[in-house]
């Protein structure tokens, strides 16, 4: 099996669908959601992380990986903004919950735990314009 690092951005001009250049994440990018703000979330499963990827003008950058339980399988973006995470890996049925700094750039998290048994919740608090 290939253990992939980077996600890649395709767009579309005359029919005609042309790659980007490649964004470097954790191994093995398994599931993408969007976030409310634009950006792109990626749940890297053997590094059992989940990335934020930004967009600041034009130029797409992953943000610092987030340690999440084991292997994060799926991504779900929320009504109310929140990310949720499910781990599909080994042995740990863990729930954390990360909420979202107030301030920009948008990549100050933190972990918290005790929120449950196999779902992790990432949610974005006091950010103004979300």
């Amino acid at each position: 099996s290939c253990a992939c690092n980077s996600i890649q951005q395709c767009v579309i001009s005359s029919c005609v669908w042309t790659p980007r250049t490649p964004i470097s994440v954790g191994a093995n990018p398994a599931a993408l959601t969007t976030g409310q703000d634009g950006s792109i979330w990626v749940a890297n499963s053997l590094s059992n992380t989940v990335q934020q990827i930004t967009n600041v003008g034009g130029t797409w950058t992953a943000q610092p990986p987030i340690a999440v339980g084991t292997g994060p399988a799926r991504l779900l973006t929320a009504s109310d903004g929140s990310i949720w995470v499910s781990n599909y890996g080994g042995s740990s049925q863990t729930s954390q919950k990360i909420p979202q700094g107030n301030k920009p750039p948008k990549t100050q998290w933190t972990l918290e735990t005790g929120l449950g048994s196999t779902i992790q919740q990432i949610v974005n608090e006091g950010v103004v314009g979300l």
